[in-house]
């Protein structure tokens, strides 16, 4: 007698690896997601302790250049006034994409000439100091459960765009702690 597995037991197996595949890609999608938002927030918490040393010693921010600053991103294109892409990631260095009167530095992860997600740090002299968004759009559920995984609560919408580079959809914004 011939020892093997059914054509049931070979279904079954097959079934529990879908069900599980099903649930674990759209998890590893929000990390690989998250882990790119890392690599541009830092990035961003740079920009913004170089923004305010300048306005230590200028008693204004510059204006919407990396010029004098002490600051420079490797291999960054420039793309505009205080905008450079570097791969799959924008910097701003002041920020207008979302509301043209916000004053802060800003860090996008896209996709091609599509955002995926923004974080924005506000200026210790602007009108929201301290205050920090993390930008979805609003079609894209992944780019939602990253800003929602770092503590983001809805703070309002937005448009999704990049001063000069990138004109988009609506945005949810997202204020982290």
């Amino acid at each position: 007698m011939k020892k093997g597995f059914t054509l049931i037991e070979l279904l079954v197996v097959v079934l529990i690896i879908g069900i599980l595949a099903a649930v674990a890609l759209p998890q590893y999608q929000v990390a690989v997601a998250k882990s790119r938002l890392g690599g541009v927030m830092s990035q961003v918490k740079t920009m913004k302790q170089v923004a305010e040393a300048y306005y230590m010693a200028n008693g204004a921010y510059p204006n919407d250049t990396m010029d004098g600053l002490d600051i420079s991103i490797p291999d960054c294109e420039s793309i505009g006034a205080g905008i450079c892409k570097k791969g799959n990631y924008v910097f701003d260095l002041f920020s207008h994409g979302l509301q043209a009167e916000w004053m802060d530095v800003a860090g996008y992860t896209v996709n091609g000439d599509k955002l995926v997600n923004s974080y924005h740090l506000f200026l210790d002299n602007s009108d929201k100091p301290g205050v920090i968004y993390c930008g979805a759009p609003t079609e894209n559920e992944t780019a939602q459960k990253v800003c929602k995984s770092l503590g983001g609560r809805a703070a309002g919408t937005g448009k999704c765009t990049v001063s000069g580079y990138l004109n988009g959809p609506a945005c949810n914004l997202y204020e982290l702690p």
